[in-house]
């Protein structure tokens, strides 16, 4: 289980890390975990991203309580994107591409099928053409999906 922490920042900051954030197809939260790992220790990142995509998780199934799956549905991709960042140390990822390439070179098809649904789910809420319902029905095949992605992350995780 995640721990959110609170941090206080200026307005002006926040606003310059959502622009950031949706100009690289990224949650503030992700944008701020890449952040980050820049003054992490490379034996360190996937245990760390492992415990990032497990607490995006956790936000996106916040939101589907609330029943905003959209927001939901763009966790679940964070959740996909942090999940194969952790099992592919030392990759860079520039692009959507980059990241489809690493979940293949894995040749584990739930790695695959997490990040595919995923991507599908937050397209599906950003073309605004699904309605609720169908967002709901979207999140439910994508959620599965990424917890069987996630289950490889276990033996990374450094939470307890």
């Amino acid at each position: 289980m995640s721990m959110e922490a609170g941090l206080v920042l200026p307005q002006s900051l926040l606003r310059m890390l959502e622009r950031e954030a949706k100009r690289r197809g990224l949650t503030p939260e992700a944008l701020t975990v890449e952040l980050l790992l820049r003054v992490a220790g490379e034996e360190e990142k996937p245990g760390l991203l492992a415990d990032a995509a497990q607490a995006s998780f956790e936000h996106s199934l916040r939101h589907a309580e609330q029943g905003e799956y959209g927001e939901a549905l763009k966790r679940l991709w964070s959740t996909a994107v942090l999940a194969v960042e952790a099992l592919s140390p030392g990759r860079s990822f520039e692009n959507v591409a980059s990241y489809i390439a690493a979940a293949a070179a894995r040749g584990d098809p739930k790695i695959y099928c997490g990040l595919a649904a995923a991507l599908a789910g937050v397209v599906a809420a950003e073309s605004g053409e699904a309605g609720r319902e169908e967002l709901g029905q979207v999140y439910a095949a994508a959620r599965g999906c990424v917890e069987n992605l996630l289950d490889a992350l276990k033996p990374l995780k450094k939470e307890g």
